[in-house]
């Protein structure tokens, strides 16, 4: 059976903590000495202006395509009951993008993405970094799940494999489902293996267990607290982050009382997300190439008194009595 995790509701109470990024005099100033190095790369922008667009890529080893290509920083995410056109896949990689998550092998939730990714597979396979999960961490789970990804995209591989939202409580069978992943490594049928989580506590464990390659976390402006400890041991090991969940599921865009600058665009939010030193992809579920355009061309490289910025900005959302659900 698939294992489906129950939701829960919580309210967040407690005060964000400011963070300790040291504040500076001006953006335009340059940072002496900057400890994240990333490779600049020049890509065409496919919209009709033609932009040249700035692309950022990971410095992980274990973030290159089979071709060895380095993959680039901002990932597109195909995520249940967000519809998104074959298209979509098209105009990303045309864009520079080459990280594709997908979280459901379902037509019905996530629209016609499935096949945008086949058909890019059937022409760029190598050069693709292809990855997928299953909340099942049972080896038959596991396997059945995986096969079906191999015959959807028609590949022999895939990048990474996760295994889904794991909680407080479950670190031992995500465990035991890794160990049953790392045959699949071993075997060549998956290039990486991972896991998903949002507390902070479970990822810890998982990436102290030397079992994964990556570790999919939940990071944003109002949500900070993995800088304190999950990220500095994530470098330690050797753990690249992808970051999801952004934008809050897209209400860090709907503002706050206390809050009378601009908004933060799903450019800046990704941007914002990217710039810890762990954090190596960001992924957002873009739908239209509207979305995507705005994406493109504003997420990059973040001035450390933007941060500072938005870091404000997300305490006040952080601390609005709020409610929604967390898996």
């Amino acid at each position: 059976m698939h294992r489906v995790s129950p939701k829960r509701t919580i309210v967040w109470r407690s005060a964000c903590k400011a963070g300790r990024r040291p504040v500076r005099k001006s953006c335009s100033e340059p940072k002496a000495g900057n400890s994240k190095v990333r490779r600049d790369l020049l890509v065409q922008c496919s919209d009709e202006n033609s932009l040249q667009l700035l692309s950022l890529t990971s410095d992980s080893q274990k973030l290159r395509t089979k071709s060895g290509l380095p993959v680039r920083s901002f990932g597109l995410g195909g995520n249940r009951n967000v519809w998104q056109s074959k298209e979509i896949v098209s105009k990303a990689w045309k864009a520079g993008i080459n990280y594709f998550f997908c979280y459901s092998l379902n037509e019905h939730e996530i629209g016609d993405y499935l096949e945008g990714l086949r058909n890019l597979c059937s022409k760029n396979r190598d050069d693709v970094y292809l990855t997928a999960g299953t909340m099942d961490f049972s080896p038959s789970g596991i396997q059945m799940h995986f096969s079906r990804c191999l015959d959807r995209f028609e590949t022999s591989y895939l990048d990474c494999f996760f295994l889904e939202y794991v909680e407080p409580g479950e670190v031992d069978s995500a465990l035991e489902g890794l160990a049953y992943l790392e045959k699949l490594k071993q075997q060549g049928l998956a290039r990486n293996v991972g896991c998903t989580v949002h507390d902070r506590t479970v990822g810890m464990e998982l990436v102290q267990s030397g079992r994964i390659d990556l570790l999919m976390a939940r990071y944003n402006m109002a949500h900070t607290k993995a800088e304190e400890a999950l990220f500095p041991a994530a470098v330690r090991h050797d753990v690249p982050i992808v970051a999801f969940t952004s934008t809050r599921w897209n209400t860090l865009q709907n503002g706050h009382e206390d809050w009378s600058e601009d908004l933060p665009e799903v450019g800046t939010c990704m941007s914002f997300a990217l710039a810890p030193k762990a954090v190596q992809v960001v992924l957002n579920s873009t739908r239209t190439e509207a979305e995507l355009t705005q994406l493109v061309l504003k997420a990059g490289k973040m001035e450390e008194c933007e941060i500072a910025k938005w870091r404000k900005y997300g305490c006040l959302v952080y601390n609005a009595k709020s409610t929604f659900e967390m898996m």
